[in-house]
């Protein structure tokens, strides 16, 4: 069992540590300088997505989302929903392994082949995911207090070389354009998803809504630091061009002239939340799997599924352009279908369902 202060430590994980990777250049592209503020708005679709979950756990306790999907639309629905939410939470999972392939081999193995560096990455992921999510919230106890300090440094860091006017005229690209801005990073937030899997063993849900709910706003909050921290910086046209602009970010922090180039110092905390958020999504893809096909343990699933992983991130994104380029067109369509409008229509047939229900019990 985890407790729901776990819960809360592992939504922010969960969305900030590839949020801040390729998407504040996507969000600065769209919204300009205003762009700081599309967090907020991207928000909103994780409140809808932790309301509906939340919901749907109350109604059926104890169960996750493939459990309760017969429920809801019969045994063969349930079955196809299952298997294309197993290929959303496995592919998830692929996508970050990839992105952290990426930032290991622009900063600390440059001449590695790919393949190399995701084959370690599986290594350490099939070994999370033996230890269970026990041990795996008991790890994202440890680490999330790393994630303040970072933000702490950062903007201490910074404080010299940011140029407030980057941000006037404000709103240069108008609300519209922050809106716009915001429809990449709403994906992030919609992952959330996840805790359909997780929300079962949990121990205790006094008010979780509350906390969870507090956790969107922590991570919207951060994530709109980073996006003010980079504009400030490089400016927004420029940040606009920098696909990993917050490592370049990294790059410029100093303390004085005594303390300089400690972007290492940055990379050990956040390779470790890339991590566990790809062992996250690899964790849930098991257990949809393992529900779906009814096998007695998801332990059996582990080796193959995270090896195949390697094997197709390799073959899928042969650059960090490619993975770029997908993040912005192709993944939130991909992502919001299974992470909102599933959902959403699920939640639409269960009030139908229920209608219909009590129409013919009160019937004479």
């Amino acid at each position: 069992m985890i407790s729901v202060k776990q819960l809360s430590y592992l939504t922010v994980i969960l969305i900030f540590s590839t949020g801040i990777l390729y998407l504040p250049s996507i969000t600065i592209r769209h919204a300009g300088n205003g762009g700081w503020l599309s967090p907020f708005i991207s928000m909103m679709v994780g409140i809808m997505v932790l309301f509906i979950i939340l919901f749907f756990h109350y109604q059926f306790t104890s169960k996750t989302l493939t459990e309760y999907l017969p429920l809801l639309v019969g045994k063969w629905g349930a079955r196809l929903l299952g298997a294309l939410y197993v290929l959303f939470f496995w592919s998830t999972g692929l996508l970050v392994v990839r992105e952290m392939v990426g930032i290991v081999r622009i900063t600390l193995l440059p001449k590695t082949p790919i393949v190399v560096i995701c084959f370690m990455i599986a290594l350490a992921i099939i070994y999370g995911a033996y230890c269970k999510m026990e041990a795996i919230a008991r790890l994202i106890e440890l680490i999330v207090l790393l994630l303040p300090v970072m933000v702490i440094a950062l903007i201490t860091g910074l404080a010299g070389a940011i140029h407030w006017g980057a941000f006037f005229p404000f709103i240069e690209a108008g609300w519209r354009g922050v809106i716009r801005g915001a429809f990449v990073p709403s994906s992030w937030f919609g992952e959330i998803i996840v805790l359909a899997y997780l929300l079962p063993i949990v121990s205790s849900h006094h008010r979780s809504f509350s906390i969870l709910l507090f956790s969107l706003g922590i991570t919207a909050g951060l994530l709109s630091i980073i996006v003010m921290l980079i504009i400030g910086v490089f400016g927004a046209s420029e940040a606009a061009r920098t696909p990993l602009a917050t490592y370049e970010l990294i790059r410029y922090v100093q303390f004085g002239s005594f303390l300089q180039h400690i972007d290492a110092l940055f990379l050990f905390p956040w390779l470790m939340f890339m991590l566990v958020k790809g062992l996250l999504f690899f964790y849930v893809a098991m257990i949809s799997f393992s529900q779906t096909i009814v096998l007695p343990s998801y332990q059996f699933t582990i080796i193959p599924l995270v090896f195949l992983s390697t094997v197709v991130s390799h073959w899928m994104f042969l650059d960090d352009a490619t993975v770029s380029k997908f993040l912005e067109v192709v993944w939130p369509v991909y992502a919001l279908f299974f992470e909102a409008a599933v959902p959403l229509l699920l939640l639409v047939l269960y009030f139908v369902r229920h209608r219909k229900i009590q129409t013919i019990r009160m019937s004479p």
